[in-house]
């Protein structure tokens, strides 16, 4: 999950419609994640994906048993199961009483939430997280996120209103 940390200033011209912002916030986080998992998420399947997002390093054998077996070398894919699972579609769900929305994916059995420790049958200690690799993010991104995020929330500040400043000039 990707979880945003937005600071607010200058609230206090808005009192009594909290509920307001959080909904305008949380509108702007489901637009972000559903950008994310259109244009960028794409991103982490492509050759030399690895290099940008600094996956951990594969072992020789695996490379070479996914080149022989699948005639490619494409990051985050050995059948294809993955890559299908998560690109078909994110569930969003907003939380009201906080400026929060949770975007999930549906993926593979062998895929665990990012960075929760490998547990149970199946799993051995050597395995990747591979919910971190796909949901990393390269500062580029993050900071185009960031835009996006301060662009649209002042944009729906703005449609709320508040209180203006007004100025009389005296004779």
């Amino acid at each position: 999950m990707i979880y945003f940390r937005l600071t607010t200033s200058g609230i206090a011209n808005f009192k009594g419609v909290k509920g307001l912002i959080t909904a305008i916030i949380n509108e702007v986080f489901s637009e972000v994640l559903q950008r994310w998992h259109k244009k960028t998420l794409v991103k982490h399947f492509r050759p030399g994906a690895e290099r940008v997002y600094h996956y951990a390093k594969r072992s020789r054998a695996h490379v070479q048993r996914k080149e022989h077996r699948f005639g490619h070398r494409t990051p985050l894919v050995f059948t294809g199961t993955l890559e299908e699972l998560v690109g078909a579609r994110i569930t969003l769900r907003q939380i009201k009483s906080k400026p929060r929305v949770v975007g999930k994916m549906r993926g593979p059995s062998y895929l665990r939430p990012a960075g929760r420790p490998t547990m149970g049958r199946g799993f051995s200690g050597k395995m990747p997280d591979m919910g971190t690799e796909i949901t990393t993010l390269t500062n580029f991104e993050m900071a185009n996120i960031e835009r996006m995020v301060k662009a649209r929330v002042s944009r729906g500040l703005k449609r709320l209103g508040g209180r203006k400043r007004r100025t009389r000039k005296i004779a």
